[in-house]
């Protein structure tokens, strides 16, 4: 299993780096801050999200890391 668990986290950055990316103008409507839930429970761990408001008044809300939470700020 510990053999296992860098091959599956290359795995995913794989699928991550081959995502498709989207670029629009947006505002940033709010950000919150959840515990993380691992196996149903809550961890230790935090997830950092952000709701942005496109140009289309479309809003999304996408998890973001801690360093990039820290400078983002509502309105801008």
């Amino acid at each position: 299993m510990i053999l296992l668990s860098p091959v599956v986290l290359l795995v995913r950055q794989h699928i991550i780096n081959r995502a498709p990316t989207y670029t629009a103008r947006a505002v940033i409507l709010s950000r919150r801050v959840s515990p993380a839930r691992v196996n149903g429970k809550y961890s230790a761990c935090w997830n950092y999200l952000v709701t942005f408001q496109l140009s289309d008044g479309e809003a999304i809300e996408l998890y973001c890391g801690e360093a990039e939470y820290q400078v983002l700020e509502e309105g801008l």
